[in-house]
């Protein structure tokens, strides 16, 4: 590299290859100033594209590919624990010989130790975070693998994320624009009779590249309901709404599976009946505060980008464009999907049901109230198609920050997280 790239040959100390289930490669300068003069050169980037080349040559899996990582000594010690790097006396880097508790909950070690060692460290997380913990399991999706734990506590499933350092945002195709998505792209601006470069409109809806430390996690699996909360039809707060309970009754004779009041109540049909709930208004504050009482917390937006495309390059964990044989929500079935699950729905390389729906805003932890992984269907609604209404969805869209601190019940939702204590 220092043949091709001879301007950082006075700077770069240590440079690491590794190859567990992906390659990751590394550049650790020898102080800030370096790195930065670096970065400001346009040097580090040339050496990305250097990398997604001679890694595409070489036929390398494109989901797996990922940007070098930049650091300096200083924060490359910190940082880069997951493969086992350590300091002599005189402050140079060397290989560990063993991995300490810490270092594998890192994704580079916690892909390299044996099944007995893995569930013995899950067992231990069980057991800190007084959860049940229920088996390992391998999650292979979209070029991205990881075994596991799962575990449940107070009826929710929750499953362990190791942490990472990883790039995050989009700024161009990894691959190129798939030709399905193209086509679409093409029809709509025929229809909008404009002329757009597809990957200058999409960057303008992606947040920046950036380099992320990602904390390891135990993390729901599945997204929650918020305001909705589940009563019985003896609660008195439904006695005190003739006008509800004359809804319900007309519901029960009638074919529909649900009826909704507005933020106010909302009936189900079940195996054992119905299902109602009443609608409680709420806002972010609120449920900061309730998911800290409970020793839990939000994810970041950061930390949903990981678990969304696990620091994919691609504008979609599984590629440059829509796969337009998944089945969908919102867009129209044939009576063969039926019985097939939504493809977006199924758990991901880390085993959650993660951004498949762009009416299903997740709430995320943020200075204020901020969402990810859907628009609540703005795009859709608006007729903008699949590729244009799914966007939303992509790992790398940026944040929205939401003008209000209101939670809505009908478009909002959470996901609760515990970040793992390191240090222990």
């Amino acid at each position: 590299m220092k043949k091709i790239f001879a301007d950082i040959e006075q700077s770069v100390e240590f440079g690491a290859y590794i190859q567990p289930d992906n390659y990751f490669v590394s550049y650790i300068f020898a102080t800030d100033a370096q790195l930065k003069a670096t970065q400001q050169s346009g040097l580090t980037e040339q050496i990305n594209s250097y990398h997604r080349e001679q890694m595409t040559k070489r036929h390398y899996p494109i989901q797996g590919i990922k940007d070098c990582c930049f650091a300096y000594k200083k924060n490359a010690i910190r940082n880069l624990t997951g493969i086992g790097i350590t300091t002599t006396n005189n402050g140079v880097l060397k290989q560990s010989g063993g991995l300490a508790m810490n270092e594998k909950l890192f994704r580079p070690a916690f892909n390299r130790i044996e099944t007995t060692e893995k569930q013995a460290l899950m067992e231990s997380l069980a057991a800190r975070y007084d959860m049940t913990f229920l088996c390992l399991h391998t999650f292979d999706r979209w070029g991205q693998s990881c075994t596991t734990g799962i575990f449940k506590k107070d009826s929710r499933e929750f499953v362990f994320v190791p942490g990472d350092t990883v790039t995050l945002g989009w700024e161009r195709f990894a691959i190129g624009l798939s030709q399905d998505s193209q086509e679409e792209l093409n029809y709509l601006f025929q229809e909008w009779e404009m002329e757009c470069d597809p990957e200058e409109m999409i960057r303008e809806s992606m947040a920046p590249v950036r380099q992320a430390v990602i904390a390891p996690m135990l993390v729901g699996r599945e997204l929650e309901e918020l305001c909705w909360e589940p009563v019985t039809m003896d609660d008195p707060r439904l006695s005190a709404h003739p006008d509800w309970l004359k809804k319900f009754r007309e519901f029960a004779w009638s074919d529909l599976d649900s009826l909704t009041l507005h933020q106010s109540t909302r009936i189900e049909r079940t195996e054992k009946g119905f299902q109602i709930c009443i609608y409680n208004r709420t806002d972010y504050d609120a449920l900061l505060a309730r998911l800290e009482k409970q020793g839990l917390s939000l994810p970041t937006a950061d930390e949903w980008a990981y678990l969304c495309g696990g620091g994919c390059r691609t504008l979609f964990p599984w590629g440059d464009g829509m796969d337009y044989s998944m089945r969908l929500h919102w867009f129209e079935d044939t009576e063969e999907d039926e019985d097939r699950p939504y493809d977006m729905e199924e758990p991901n390389f880390f085993g959650l049901s993660i951004a498949y729906d762009p009416y299903m805003r997740e709430v995320v932890k943020a200075g204020q109230f901020t969402t990810c992984g859907g628009d609540g269907g703005r795009s859709i609604c608006g007729g903008l198609g699949i590729f244009l209404g799914f966007l939303p969805c992509s790992p790398h869209c940026k944040p929205e920050v939401q003008e209000d601190k209101e939670l809505n019940g009908d478009y909002d939702f959470y996901r609760p997280i515990i970040r793992v204590d390191t240090d222990c």
